[in-house]
């Protein structure tokens, strides 16, 4: 009762933030992406559909940015301390213009969004831009005061229908193997550039770009955890390191979609020119 009642009242501090009545979820689809939005999760991303495929779990698993604090972890999705995300502000815009959302589904040609909220010690902005041809996230973190800890940014729980993956590092080098369909495994990769995930199924791949603009330390790394529910994915920036304070780190994740036969799906991947802007 008492994670509850915490939780509850970190929801309303994000509505009084916000300055208007929001609806618990919505979505906005622009050509074939669509992405959810909601409420619970602190306005953080809430499922990705592709042509219609729920390609990124929506309502079961959280997205955003968690961090350890010394005494546990907060974040998006940690609020067994009662901490969450606080200081909640978010601002929407729909074809350029600013837009108050609406429950259900919404088309347009772009969607936007702008947010604050403060995680633990760390002072974040988050930011999502969608278009038919990708999702682009920006996120800024700042630390009020020094700290040794971990940061996971761009969590996102991928379905378990891609069963493949191929991950490529700074230097070029690839890396691809098949999910394991009946063990929970997880590998940190080292000097991430791109990962991709594809199904066979579907014929349909995944690619997601990272953009260091502003690191904390060279040594960033993905972590991969297949956790047989999904293929949870998370960019690590620092790992059990000192972060000083007042100072800005950057960094960007473009998502792109793609259709290929199975026998082509490495090569696309590896191949596709993103635009990260």
């Amino acid at each position: 009762m008492k994670k509850r009642i915490l939780f509850m009242l970190s929801v309303l501090s994000v509505l009084a933030v916000s300055g208007t009545e929001l609806p618990d979820k919505f979505q906005v689809k622009c050509g074939e992406i669509t992405v959810g939005v909601s409420k619970r999760s602190f306005w953080n991303l809430n499922g990705i559909w592709f042509k219609g495929t729920e390609c990124c779990f929506a309502n079961t698993a959280w997205y955003g940015t968690t961090t350890s604090y010394g005494k546990g972890w907060v974040g998006s999705g940690h609020l067994e301390n009662g901490i969450g995300e606080k200081e909640v502000g978010v601002k929407f815009f729909l074809n350029g213009a600013v837009w108050h959302p609406v429950s259900g589904q919404t088309a347009a040609e772009s969607f936007e969004y702008e947010k604050t909220s403060l995680v633990g010690e760390m002072q974040l902005k988050y930011s999502v831009k969608v278009s038919p041809e990708k999702i682009v996230e920006l996120v800024e973190m700042r630390m009020r005061r020094p700290m040794g800890m971990t940061v996971y940014h761009y969590m996102h729980p991928w379905n378990r229908i891609f069963t493949e993956y191929l991950f490529i590092d700074r230097n070029g080098e690839k890396q691809s193997g098949v999910f394991a369909s009946d063990k929970r495994d997880m590998k940190f990769l080292k000097h991430p550039f791109r990962f991709a995930g594809y199904s066979p199924r579907m014929k349909t791949g995944f690619i997601q770009e990272l953009e260091s603009i502003s690191p904390i330390t060279q040594e960033e790394t993905f972590l991969l955890w297949n956790r047989l529910s999904d293929r949870k994915l998370y960019f690590v920036p620092v790992r059990e390191k000192k972060v000083p304070a007042n100072v800005d780190f950057k960094w960007s994740m473009t998502t792109v979609f793609f259709n290929a036969e199975p026998e082509q799906w490495q090569k696309n991947a590896a191949e596709t020119v993103i635009n990260q802007r």
